[in-house]
């Protein structure tokens, strides 16, 4: 196996294939994000419940690294940039502008298993263009590593209506687009339609992993999405204002990682709530 390919396995568990990732790199764009005031209680958490890899802003990556040296702990994904959702710390409003904000000699330096970048869609031509030539720079830096790259379309621009950004039609395109820049693993949108997401599933040839969409008040609901997910065939989910901005967040973790990598329906999860 070659070192991306080592790397890229430890992103998930051994016996299932799949994996359980809980980021929490919120606040690089958006600052103290509720549930995220503290990082570091969160990431002490992930190892003890089976978490199988977190996301993590660079500051967060060097100064919690203790938190991950020790065998058994969470692959780690690097999130190596930052668009900027507003000139007001804290506040989220529209993509204004894109920049890396490490390299992939950061992540290898910091002992990271992964990169993780934002591939936007529907925002100003001139940031969209140059947010698709640093993702290719970093594709190349990625092979020169043997560093694996996870690519997060996502349809968050005023071009594209609000109703629309879970179109299974544009999630499809946006993740081949995103194959063919050069991803090693997509961290694919939230698509309500089971047969649209078990062909896009099918027709990428890259592992996908799914987002949970927004925040839902009923724990259900989450399990709900996760069951349908790893029912159309992705290789994991990556759950988190529905994991730690819950008073169970605890609960739902262990819920979640009997759905992914036990097969237990959302129903027989929901009893450890």
């Amino acid at each position: 196996m070659t070192g991306k390919e080592l790397r890229l396995a430890r992103l998930f568990d051994r016996q299932s294939g799949n994996s359980l990732i809980v980021p929490a790199d919120h606040g690089l764009g958006a600052g103290a994000v509720p549930g995220l005031e503290e990082p570091r209680k969160l990431l002490e958490q992930l190892e003890g419940l089976g978490v199988d890899a977190t996301l993590l802003s660079p500051g967060l990556a060097r100064i919690h690294a203790d938190l991950f040296a020790h065998r058994g702990a969470p692959a780690r994904v690097l999130t190596v940039d930052l668009p900027l959702l507003s000139n007001v710390p804290g506040r989220v409003e529209e993509v204004r502008g894109y920049s890396m904000i490490a390299k992939v000699e950061d992540a290898l330096r910091l002992g990271v298993e992964c990169v993780k970048v934002l591939l936007i869609w529907g925002i100003e031509p001139a940031v969209q263009m140059e947010n698709l030539r640093l993702i290719a720079a970093l594709a190349r830096e990625c092979e020169l590593g043997e560093m694996p790259l996870m690519i997060e379309p996502v349809l968050w621009g005023a071009a594209i209506e609000p109703e629309r950004r879970a179109d299974p039609v544009l999630v499809a395109n946006a993740c081949r687009i995103a194959v063919e820049l050069g991803a090693d693993l997509i961290k694919g949108p939230y698509v309500a339609d089971r047969e649209a997401l078990t062909t896009l599933v099918q027709q990428t040839p890259m592992p996908i992993v799914l987002l949970g969409g927004p925040r839902l008040d009923r724990a259900r609901d989450v399990l709900d999405i996760a069951e349908g997910a790893m029912a159309c065939g992705v290789r994991g989910i990556v759950f988190g204002r529905n994991v730690f901005q819950r008073s169970n967040a605890r609960a739902m973790i262990t819920a979640l990682r009997r759905i992914v990598h036990d097969g237990v329906s959302a129903a027989e999860a929901e009893k450890g709530l």
